[in-house]
């Protein structure tokens, strides 16, 4: 607490005091305030060269822009998994591999394997930042909460149906054509999976999507920016589904409306480790443990086999409970529990959108040059 016999400088003290001009304005400095610019004595107006090329390239931060920056990151994971193609021909030749990647995990596994791996070379090679530090105890505090509350969620959803009559259990367990080595290896298999397809989604959209966005909309301002970033990033990884199983308009607006309560888990605690967590658990407990098919696709094996019955429109049918009104209600509901959990205010949350465009250069001893005045 200040003292109150605290007494105002004069006015030749405010004076001297004042931040220099050059260093007041936040435009000319790129992340730390020890980087802002120094201005040259004598300026000219830029080569024609350099004009057309900051069309593509943003001098101030020395990377590409956003828009290329994101048609970039597609073009390195088509990249990627062009070659995985061409591997997978190579194997098609060997009857005994070619099983081994038949299998659901397998594939899928290796899919997100491939998109986690591409957007972290992005991050580091074409966005210029450091996208992933060591996770902390607060880290690990929302990674836990966001599991726990993506597999309440899904029981709720299964306890609700089941006891409307709108899904009947076949059985627990081990099937009667299973045996207990097999089952166990096929749930942890799930568990990888559905773990590597959380940190790869999130990364994806959440991380490599919502950020360069933003980034590139804050002409509208900070945080409308943000927000249009947002509703972009979760309409685009509700469109990523649409070549599913049993896709529908509906489930894509099921899925757009999960990406947006992900990207507010993000704003509330500040980082992908909620996010990460329930969409971990969604969907392992959505497809492996409780029978539904996610996002479409139906599972090989499940802990509890099930029967859908009821109403598509509120079930999600086929699609599974995304595409559904129950399944908007969780995920309305995992909203507000995220909001209770992080202890968020409106100010909190402002912050998160206000500072998400901003991006903050890697630290250099070269002193920026303070580009030309028109």
């Amino acid at each position: 607490m200040e003292s109150n016999d605290a007494t105002p400088p004069t006015t030749q003290e405010t004076t001297s005091l004042e931040v220099p001009p050059v260093l007041a304005d936040d435009s000319l400095a790129v992340g730390d305030q020890s980087q802002a610019c120094i201005p040259s004595e004598t300026y000219s107006p830029a080569p024609l060269w350099r004009q057309f090329a900051s069309l593509f390239y943003n001098f101030l931060e020395s990377r590409l822009r956003a828009g290329w920056r994101l048609l970039t990151h597609l073009v390195v994971v088509a990249l990627i998994f062009a070659i995985l193609i061409a591997v997978i021909a190579v194997v098609s030749f060997f009857p005994e591999l070619v099983t081994v990647l038949d299998s659901q995990v397998v594939q899928g596994t290796i899919q997100s394997v491939i998109l986690i791996g591409g957007t972290l070379l992005c991050f580091w090679l074409i966005d210029r930042r450091a996208f992933w530090k060591k996770p902390d105890g607060r880290w690990w505090s929302n990674f836990s909460f966001g599991m726990f509350l993506g597999a309440a969620a899904m029981a709720v959803i299964f306890t609700v149906e089941w006891s409307l009559g709108w899904v009947t259990v076949e059985h627990v367990g081990v099937g009667p054509t299973d045996n207990l080595i097999s089952f166990l290896t096929t749930q942890f298999g799930y568990i990888v999976l559905f773990t590597m397809v959380a940190f790869g989604e999130e990364f994806l959209s959440r991380g490599y999507h919502l950020k360069n966005m933003s980034e590139g909309l804050k002409f509208m301002g900070p945080i409308i920016a943000s927000l249009v970033a947002i509703f972009l990033s979760s309409a685009l990884f509700g469109a990523l589904h649409l070549s599913n199983p049993n896709s529908t308009w509906v489930s894509t607006v099921g899925i757009t409306l999960a990406g947006i309560m992900l990207a507010f888990g993000r704003l509330c605690t500040g980082s992908l480790a909620a996010p990460i967590g329930v969409h971990l658990t969604w969907n392992y407990f959505q497809g492996a443990f409780f029978g539904f098919p996610v996002s479409g696709q139906a599972m090989d094996q499940s802990v509890v086999e099930i029967t859908q019955l009821g109403p598509t429109i509120i079930t999600g049918g086929e699609f599974g409970p995304e595409a559904g009104l129950i399944g908007a209600a969780a995920i309305l509901l995992m909203m507000v529990a995220l909001w209770f959990w992080s202890r968020s205010s409106v100010r909190s949350v402002g912050m998160q959108l206000a500072t998400l465009s901003n991006y903050k250069k890697p630290r250099t001893n070269r002193v920026p040059v303070c580009p030309p005045v028109q």
